[in-house]
């Protein structure tokens, strides 16, 4: 198995695609995982960290991060890793200051020493003096203020000058997001980025893999709506299991609805993923970039047909099973009013 998992590693670290050069920790993770679940105990224990711990990794995989102590670990000190990675995606919900590469000589000497991590200046000062300490520490001072301010206006809900009662929902693209959004008193879910479960996978993730995702943010949302997009994959957020030719504008070329005809598979796969969890709470799905009433309306037409192949009767006939709404997402200001008449009146 070691070697399967550094066969695939080395082919993934060859890759001239930057994001897929990331996934390579990923690999290594879930050989790891597979490692501990066929041998136990040849992994070893989990480290004991002292409290304020600037931890520093070549680099670490999302099963490590979320098995970290994070009331001890204040901060990472990574090698290697990017932006979309997963890894730093879960540092990002839980608020967790990231470096990335940082070479282990760099910090040799500043083993066990007091640092000051600032990732949004992106410097690490070892072995500081005390104007350098005393200026974080006011700074740490101000943040807790504010997230003190924060947690007490998220206790009083979103409430306008005037005494209007407003719906503040959170972007999220995992379940861990979710929970940290709703800790915070968001409303709901505005917007569940559902293309990472494309993004991180050679093929498309299956219909039972994409359920238990969908409903557990479901589950976490505890009744709260959720708004379920489904993928847009394309421009800035490319994935290997749909490749697309070269485009001279990708963000507004051959992307999520445009696609979805060529890969009508994954896309009702994922419609039936959304309507199991649609029957857990109040979910709708978000169809993006549709530009047209045709688009809209085959759309709506697969969603139908993925309702009855579920077995479930149309809203049309039965308000009280109509258990996943609809949402159409356009971006295009001279097509939405005619598609959302045309949509409503259809509906």
């Amino acid at each position: 198995m070691a070697a399967a998992v550094a066969h695939y590693r080395a082919q993934l670290a060859r890759s001239a695609s930057e994001y897929l050069r990331e996934r390579e920790v990923d690999i290594r993770d879930v050989g790891r995982r597979l490692l501990d679940i066929l041998a136990p105990g040849m992994e070893p224990a989990g480290a004991d960290f002292p409290p304020a711990t600037l931890l520093w990794a070549e680099d670490l995989a999302p099963s490590e991060l979320l098995a970290l102590d994070r009331s001890r670990v204040k901060g990472l000190l990574l090698a290697r890793g990017g932006l979309t990675s997963h890894t730093i995606i879960l540092a990002r919900a839980f608020s967790l200051p990231v470096l990335i590469g940082v070479q282990s000589a760099a910090i040799a000497g500043g083993v066990g020493r007091t640092a000051v991590l600032d990732a949004g200046l992106g410097a690490l000062f070892q072995n500081p003096d005390e104007r350098v300490l005393d200026y974080y520490r006011a700074e740490e001072a101000l943040l807790a203020q504010q997230r003190q301010k924060l947690a007490q206006a998220c206790a009083g809900g979103s409430v306008s000058a005037d005494g209007q009662r407003l719906e503040l929902a959170v972007n999220i693209a995992s379940a861990a997001e979710a929970q940290l959004g709703f800790a915070q008193g968001a409303d709901g879910v505005g917007l569940f980025r559902t293309e990472m479960l494309f993004m991180e996978a050679d093929e498309p993730p299956g219909e039972e893999a994409q359920f238990q995702c969908y409903a557990e943010v479901v589950r976490l949302a505890a009744g709260r709506p959720v708004i379920i997009r489904t993928f847009d994959i394309g421009g800035d957020k490319p994935a290997p299991c749909f490749p697309a030719a070269q485009e001279s504008n990708p963000f507004l070329g051959y992307r999520a609805i445009r696609m979805y005809p060529d890969q009508e598979a994954a896309f009702r796969t994922q419609l039936r993923a959304i309507l199991r969890a649609s029957a857990l709470g109040p979910v709708k799905a978000m169809i993006p970039m549709i530009a047209t009433l045709n688009e809209a309306r085959w759309a709506r037409r697969v969603l139908e047909d993925e309702r009855a192949a579920l077995g479930w009767p149309s809203r049309c006939r039965w308000a009280s099973c109509w258990r996943c709404r609809r949402c159409c997402s356009s971006w295009m200001p001279s097509a939405a009013k005619s598609i959302s008449s045309a949509w409503a009146a259809t509906i």
